[in-house]
Protein backbone atom coordinates (compact mmCIF):
# COMPACT_ATOMS: atom_id res chain seq x y z
CA UNK A 1 0.00 0.00 0.00
CA UNK A 2 2.89 2.38 0.56
CA UNK A 3 3.66 2.83 -3.13
CA UNK A 4 0.00 3.33 -4.07
CA UNK A 5 -0.57 5.68 -1.15
CA UNK A 6 2.42 7.79 -2.10
CA UNK A 7 0.98 8.29 -5.60
CA UNK A 8 -2.62 9.01 -4.70
CA UNK A 9 -2.21 12.71 -5.48
CA UNK A 10 -1.98 11.72 -9.17
CA UNK A 11 -5.54 10.33 -8.98
CA UNK A 12 -7.20 12.26 -6.16
CA UNK A 13 -7.50 16.04 -6.32
CA UNK A 14 -10.43 16.92 -4.07
CA UNK A 15 -9.99 14.85 -0.89
CA UNK A 16 -7.35 14.74 1.80
CA UNK A 17 -4.77 12.14 0.79
CA UNK A 18 -4.46 11.01 4.41
CA UNK A 19 -8.22 10.38 4.64
CA UNK A 20 -8.61 8.60 1.32
CA UNK A 21 -5.51 6.47 1.94
CA UNK A 22 -7.03 5.21 5.20
CA UNK A 23 -10.37 4.52 3.47
CA UNK A 24 -8.74 2.72 0.53
CA UNK A 25 -6.65 0.47 2.74
CA UNK A 26 -9.61 -0.42 4.95
CA UNK A 27 -11.90 -1.17 2.00
CA UNK A 28 -9.34 -3.09 -0.03
CA UNK A 29 -8.56 -5.30 2.98
CA UNK A 30 -12.27 -6.26 3.07
CA UNK A 31 -13.12 -6.24 -0.65
CA UNK A 32 -10.25 -8.22 -2.13
CA UNK A 33 -10.67 -11.39 -0.05
CA UNK A 34 -14.45 -11.26 -0.45
CA UNK A 35 -14.45 -10.92 -4.24
CA UNK A 36 -11.13 -12.44 -5.28
CA UNK A 37 -10.73 -15.29 -2.79
CA UNK A 38 -7.76 -16.45 -0.76
CA UNK A 39 -5.03 -15.98 -3.38
CA UNK A 40 -5.61 -12.59 -4.99
CA UNK A 41 -3.20 -11.24 -7.56
CA UNK A 42 -1.41 -7.91 -7.12
CA UNK A 43 -3.38 -6.35 -9.96
CA UNK A 44 -6.63 -7.11 -8.13
CA UNK A 45 -5.41 -5.13 -5.14
CA UNK A 46 -4.21 -2.26 -7.33
CA UNK A 47 -7.38 -2.05 -9.45
CA UNK A 48 -9.61 -2.12 -6.39
CA UNK A 49 -7.53 0.50 -4.54
CA UNK A 50 -7.46 2.91 -7.47
CA UNK A 51 -11.13 2.41 -8.30
CA UNK A 52 -12.10 3.26 -4.71
CA UNK A 53 -9.85 6.35 -4.65
CA UNK A 54 -11.15 7.67 -7.97
CA UNK A 55 -14.75 6.92 -7.02
CA UNK A 56 -14.51 8.99 -3.83
CA UNK A 57 -12.78 11.79 -5.71
CA UNK A 58 -15.59 11.87 -8.31
CA UNK A 59 -18.19 12.03 -5.55
CA UNK A 60 -16.32 14.82 -3.73
CA UNK A 61 -16.19 16.72 -7.03
CA UNK A 62 -19.96 16.37 -7.53
CA UNK A 63 -19.28 14.23 -10.58
CA UNK A 64 -20.58 10.88 -9.32
CA UNK A 65 -21.66 8.38 -11.93
CA UNK A 66 -25.41 8.30 -12.46
CA UNK A 67 -27.45 5.16 -11.99
CA UNK A 68 -27.25 3.01 -15.13
CA UNK A 69 -30.39 1.47 -16.63
CA UNK A 70 -29.08 -2.00 -15.71
CA UNK A 71 -28.34 -1.10 -12.08
CA UNK A 72 -31.48 -2.53 -10.47
CA UNK A 73 -31.10 -5.76 -12.46
CA UNK A 74 -27.51 -6.12 -11.27
CA UNK A 75 -28.66 -5.42 -7.71
CA UNK A 76 -31.26 -8.23 -7.93
CA UNK A 77 -28.88 -10.70 -9.60
CA UNK A 78 -26.07 -10.05 -7.11
CA UNK A 79 -28.11 -9.16 -4.05
CA UNK A 80 -25.65 -10.54 -1.48
CA UNK A 81 -22.69 -8.80 -3.13
CA UNK A 82 -24.60 -5.51 -3.40
CA UNK A 83 -25.69 -5.66 0.25
CA UNK A 84 -22.09 -6.43 1.27
CA UNK A 85 -20.93 -3.27 -0.55
CA UNK A 86 -23.66 -1.11 0.97
CA UNK A 87 -22.79 -2.24 4.50
CA UNK A 88 -19.05 -1.92 3.92
CA UNK A 89 -19.26 1.59 2.49
CA UNK A 90 -21.52 2.64 5.37
CA UNK A 91 -18.80 1.47 7.78
CA UNK A 92 -16.26 3.88 6.32
CA UNK A 93 -18.48 6.91 6.88
CA UNK A 94 -16.64 7.16 10.21
CA UNK A 95 -13.37 7.72 8.31
CA UNK A 96 -14.71 9.99 5.60
CA UNK A 97 -18.06 11.73 5.44
CA UNK A 98 -18.82 11.01 1.81
CA UNK A 99 -21.84 8.86 1.02
CA UNK A 100 -21.43 6.62 -2.02
CA UNK A 101 -24.54 6.84 -4.24
CA UNK A 102 -26.18 3.83 -5.87
CA UNK A 103 -24.87 4.69 -9.33
CA UNK A 104 -21.28 4.42 -8.13
CA UNK A 105 -22.06 1.20 -6.26
CA UNK A 106 -23.59 -0.34 -9.40
CA UNK A 107 -20.57 0.47 -11.55
CA UNK A 108 -18.18 -0.67 -8.84
CA UNK A 109 -20.01 -3.98 -8.35
CA UNK A 110 -20.09 -4.49 -12.11
CA UNK A 111 -16.28 -4.18 -12.17
CA UNK A 112 -15.91 -6.93 -9.55
CA UNK A 113 -16.23 -10.66 -10.18
CA UNK A 114 -18.97 -12.81 -8.72
CA UNK A 115 -17.85 -13.87 -5.28
CA UNK A 116 -15.44 -16.82 -5.30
Amino acid sequence: YNLLGSQLSKFVKNISIISIKKVCEYLVDKLVPYFFGNNPRKDEYIRTYLHVACMYDRIASNEALIEPSWGETLKRERKADFNFLVELFEEVNGFISIKVPKGELYYFLNSLPDRK
